[in-house]
């Protein structure tokens, strides 16, 4: 089970005590993952937000290996995979929070149409994409984004750089030890 966690500069607080009942609950548990995603992506402060509360699940033992969290996707995005869906508190139901924002949903928790779930199992890769030496790292981008013909790369090179520099000092004091 994945949970995410959407955040903004507003309710940072909450998401932060949200994250230290999760880490509690659910400390080294390989059958949870919980991850962060700002609410706003224009937030000019999205980037210092993620990256605090990376290194906060990251204390509370939410995450334990930061490489697995470069390395390791289930697909392009969680509205590709089967299965997974998104439900509002009104029993709509979508496969993307950001279509769901602007009204794009896929049934109710009653029915779903099969027709429109399609869109979502989208396995076409972009050739801007096949040629990007981090392609590797993303799968593709955001495939909502994509459809909408806004600019889709999902890479965060800030939280990307953090993750590395974590990765090098572990190393770095395992070597120096």
């Amino acid at each position: 089970m994945n949970i995410r966690i959407n955040y903004s500069k507003t309710n940072f607080d909450e998401v932060i005590n949200l994250i230290h009942f999760l880490g509690e609950k659910y400390v080294q548990n390989e059958m949870v993952g919980v991850y962060t995603s700002p609410i706003f992506e224009t937030e000019s402060e999205s980037n210092g937000l993620k990256i605090a509360l990376f290194n906060e699940m990251l204390g509370v033992g939410l995450i334990n290996n930061v490489y697995n969290t470069i390395t390791t996707r289930a697909g392009r995005c969680i509205a590709n995979l089967p299965n997974s869906y998104a439900i509002y508190t009104n029993g709509k139901v979508g496969k993307c929070s950001r279509a769901i924002s602007d009204g794009e949903f896929i049934g109710n928790i009653y029915y779903t149409s099969r027709e429109k779930e399609k869109k979502w199992i989208n396995t076409e890769i972009s050739v801007k994409c096949t040629k990007c030496k981090r392609f590797p790292l993303c799968n593709g981008g955001c495939i909502y984004k994509q459809s909408i013909n806004e600019d889709f790369c999902e890479i965060d090179e800030d939280l990307l750089l953090h993750k590395l520099n974590i990765i090098l000092d572990e190393n770095i004091s395992r070597v120096c030890e």
